[in-house]
């Protein structure tokens, strides 16, 4: 049977004040609250560390924070997914306050890696303070259907301030040392649990579409041409005007033989860039692949 785990990070905002939330009474209050106890495991964290196991060397953060949070842990089924509510406390009115909610999404292979982190809004959300937690309430909100098909909720998946350092070194190996640069692509990509929904999860970000788009390219340059068609047949689902990635996706159906639809995304490239007024910028491999002779725009 899985596991669901459900957190509350409750964040400690005593304007410069240095008190730790376990020296506060109103921690020990919130520890003895029976409706709380029932459900919840309560313990003391970091405000911007949203996922932490340093015996792997698996650090997920957002922010630049050492403001303490206090944690709520409940289990419902499994590990593989769980959500973190965040409060804030404002001492003008002695109460923890809703700040944020995250959804931590899992795989089930790969030793049940963290996929990927999203943001969830969600109207009951609003104006929630402590005082007035349900968690009966919120508990039915949050796993009355799958996060993904719950009208309710709104995701916004987030980038770990990690993998943008991991990009930039990406981006700097690219142009610097094509053989490291393939060697760091291949151990994101070269293992059995890198199936779609693997790399839907963890690499597509249609929120920041161009570092999506980036990460197609950078598979594909660095051989992994099934990978970049994923992302990028992904991307141009929900941008279909995003002209570029038609390129790049033609570039990775030609490097793996299929010609047909290599032409199809490269025409479809071109027709845009005519639409732009761009077609001088066209590349000449593209117009020779698809062989268009004569006016190009057309």
């Amino acid at each position: 049977m899985r596991f669901f785990l459900v957190s509350l990070f409750l964040v400690s905002l005593l304007n410069g004040d240095n008190l730790s939330i376990k020296d506060m009474d109103m921690y020990e209050q919130i520890k003895k609250d029976k409706s709380l106890k029932d459900a919840f495991y309560v313990s003391v964290g970091t405000k911007d560390i949203l996922y932490n196991v340093k015996s792997e060397g698996i650090i997920f953060s957002i922010e630049d924070s050492q403001e303490e949070a206090l944690i709520l842990t409940s289990f419902k089924d499994g590990y593989l997914n769980r959500f973190k509510l965040y409060f804030s406390y404002e001492i003008k009115d002695n109460l923890f306050h809703l700040d944020k909610v995250y959804f931590l999404s899992f795989n089930e292979s790969c030793e049940h890696e963290l996929n990927a982190i999203y943001e969830v809004k969600n109207k009951d959300f609003n104006n929630l303070t402590l005082n007035k937690f349900n968690s009966k309430k919120i508990h039915n909100l949050l796993y009355e259907k799958p996060i993904w098909i719950n009208e309710k909720a709104h995701l916004t998946k987030l980038v770990s301030r990690e993998f943008l350092h991991t990009y930039k070194d990406i981006f700097k190996l690219y142009k610097t040392n094509k053989s490291l640069f393939k060697k760091e692509i291949g151990f994101l990509l070269d293992r059995e649990c890198s199936k779609k929904y693997y790399l839907s999860e963890k690499y597509l970000f249609l929120n920041n579409i161009e570092l999506s788009n980036n990460l197609a390219f950078f598979f594909d340059q660095a051989g992994y041409h099934k990978e970049a068609i994923y992302l990028l047949e992904k991307i141009l689902k929900k941008y279909p005007n995003r002209t570029v990635a038609y390129y790049n996706l033609g570039d990775a159906y030609w490097a793996l033989g299929d010609k047909k639809k290599a032409r199809k995304a490269y025409t479809t490239y071109t027709e845009q860039m005519c639409d732009a007024g761009k077609q001088k910028r066209i590349p000449k491999v593209v117009i020779d692949r698809i062989t268009i002779k004569g006016n190009l725009c057309q």
